[in-house]
C-alpha cells in the first residue's frame, strides 16, 4: 500500500478484545477502514448495515458462531457475493473442507501473523501479483523507462531479496544487494552512485531508517531518490516520520510487482521535472536537529516493541490454547485407553471362563463317551472268549453292543449341537 490511498472497508468479528485490537492495527496500517463486531450476531447486523468489502469471522463465537452468522449474511442478497475469510484455532484446521464449504474464501490460524493477513487479505480483494510472492511472471515485460537504471535493494531478508531482484531484473533494471544499512552504506561508497534505493526498515545492525538519514545527510549521497518497503513500520506515524528523514515513497508490502515499477517510474518523472533535485525536506525537523530525530525514532522503536509485545501477547495466549487442547486430547485418549483396557481385560475373563467351561465339558464328554465304548469293548471281548455260548445269549450281547452304538452316536450328536450354538 501507498500512503494516502483510500482501502477497502473490512468487518473483523471476534469475541476475543486484543485478537480485534491487533487484527485493526494491521489493517488500518494498510490503510483500511475497519468496523468490529464481538458476536456472530452483531456481525450479521454490522454487515447489513454497513456492507463491507471484506469479512473476517472468528469461527468459535457466543451468541452465533461463524458458521451460522457467514451463511446468515449471504442470505441477504446484496451481501451474497461478499468474500470471507475464517479465523480459526489451531484445532479447527482439520476442518478445512467444512470451512470452504460454508462459504468462506479462506482461513487463517491463530495466532495472526502480520503478513500471513495481509497477503490473505490482498489475495482476495487484489488478486494480482504480489512483490512477495513473485517469481518469474510472464506478465512482466522489460521497461524501456527503467532498462539501465541502477537499483539498490536492502533488505536482511532473503527471499525478499531475492524475489525483488527478479522483478526489478525482469523490468531490465541493474540490481545490487545489501543486507542492511551498514552493507548498502559500504556499497554506496565503493561504487558508483546508483539511480535509486529501496530499502525495508527492520534490519539488524544500521535499520532503514539509520540508513535513510545517513543518505539524506552525506553531500554525495543525498540526491538519491529514496523509497521505503516494508512490512512492520506500517502505520501513518511511522510513514510520516520516514516522509520527513526525505524517502520520496514510502510502501506497504505486500504490493502488486506491477505497481512496485510504476512507483519507481513515477519517482524517476517527478526527479526529471524538478531537474534532477530531491524534494524539499526540512533538515532541521529531523535531519539536522539530533534530538528530535532521536526521539522520534525512539518513539517508532517503542512502537513496533508495544505491538510485537501485542503480537507476543496473543501468540502465548493460543499457544496456552493449544496447550489445553493437547492436555484434553490426552486426557481423552487415557480415558479411551482405560476404557479399552477394562474392555480387553473383560474380554479376557471371559475367555477364561468359556477355556474353564470348554474343559469340563470336554472332560464330561470323556466320561460320557467312554461309559458306552466300555460296554462295547466288554461285550465284544465276552463275544471272542465265550464262543460256545448259547444263541439267546449271543444276542443278548450283541443286542448291548447295538444299544451302546446307538446311544454313542447320540452322544456326539448332542455334543455336535452344543458346539454349534456356542
Amino acid at each position: 500500500m501507498e500512503q494516502g490511498n483510500v482501502r477497502n472497508k473490512i468487518l473483523y468479528a471476534d469475541d476475543d478484545e486484543k485478537s480485534r485490537i491487533l487484527v485493526r492495527k494491521i489493517l488500518e496500517s494498510e490503510g483500511f477502514v475497519v468496523s468490529e463486531a464481538v458476536n456472530g450476531l452483531e456481525a450479521v447486523q454490522k454487515a447489513s448495515s454497513e456492507r463491507p468489502d471484506l469479512i473476517l469471522m472468528d469461527l468459535l463465537m457466543p451468541v452465533m458462531d461463524g458458521f451460522d452468522a457467514l451463511n446468515r449474511i449471504h442470505e441477504v442478497p446484496e451481501l451474497t457475493e461478499v468474500p470471507a475469510i475464517a479465523i480459526t484455532a489451531s484445532g479447527m484446521e482439520r476442518d478445512r473442507e467444512r470451512i470452504i464449504k460454508s462459504g468462506y474464501h479462506g482461513y487463517l490460524s491463530k495466532p495472526i501473523q502480520r503478513l500471513m493477513l495481509i497477503e490473505e487479505v490482498e489475495r482476495i480483494l487484489n488478486p494480482e501479483i504480489s512483490f512477495t510472492s513473485y517469481d518469474e511472471d510472464q506478465t512482466l515485460m522489460k521497461d524501456e523507462e527503467l532498462a539501465g537504471r541502477k537499483v539498490l535493494l536492502v533488505d536482511d531478508n532473503p527471499m525478499h531479496l531475492r524475489l525483488g531482484a527478479k522483478v526489478l531484473t525482469h523490468a531490465g533494471m541493474n540490481v545490487m544487494m545489501a543486507v542492511d544499512g551498514k552493507d548498502a552504506m559500504t556499497i554506496l561508497e565503493t561504487d558508483n552512485p546508483v539511480d535509486i534505493i529501496l530499502s525495508d526498515i527492520l534490519m539488524p545492525g544500521m535499520d532503514g531508517y539509520q540508513f535513510c538519514r545517513m543518505v539524506k545527510t552525506s553531500g554525495a549521497l543525498m540526491n538519491i531518490p529514496f523509497v521505503f518497503y516494508t512490512s512492520t513500520y506500517a502505520d501513518n506515524k511511522d510513514i510520516r516520520f520516514g516522509l520527513d528523514l526525505g524517502a520520496e515513497r514510502y510502501i506497504i508490502r505486500p504490493i502488486p510487482a506491477k505497481r512496485l515499477l510504476e512507483i519507481i517510474k513515477e519517482v524517476f518523472r517527478e526527479r526529471k521535472e524538478r531537474g534532477g533535485e530531491m524534494p524539499g525536506v526540512d533538515h532541521d525537523a529531523l535531519l539536522g536537529d539530533e534530538v528530535k530525530y532521536y526521539r522520534e525514532y525512539n518513539e517508532r522503536l517503542v512502537s513496533k516493541l508495544e505491538y510485537k509485545l501485542l503480537e507476543l501477547e496473543n501468540a502465548y495466549r493460543a499457544l496456552e490454547m493449544r496447550n489445553q487442547e493437547l492436555n484434553s486430547f490426552n486426557q481423552s485418549l487415557e480415558e479411551r485407553v482405560k476404557e479399552r483396557t477394562q474392555e480387553l481385560d473383560q474380554a479376557n475373563r471371559r475367555l477364561v471362563d468359556l477355556n474353564k467351561k470348554k474343559a469340563d465339558d470336554l472332560n464330561r464328554a470323556a466320561h460320557n463317551l467312554r461309559t458306552p465304548l466300555t460296554s462295547i469293548r466288554s461285550y465284544a471281548e465276552l463275544l471272542m472268549k465265550y464262543k460256545d455260548e448259547s444263541e439267546s445269549t449271543r444276542d443278548e450281547f450283541l443286542r448291548i453292543i447295538y444299544s451302546e452304538t446307538i446311544r454313542l452316536g447320540k452322544l456326539i450328536d448332542d455334543y455336535q449341537e452344543r458346539t454349534r450354538i456356542e
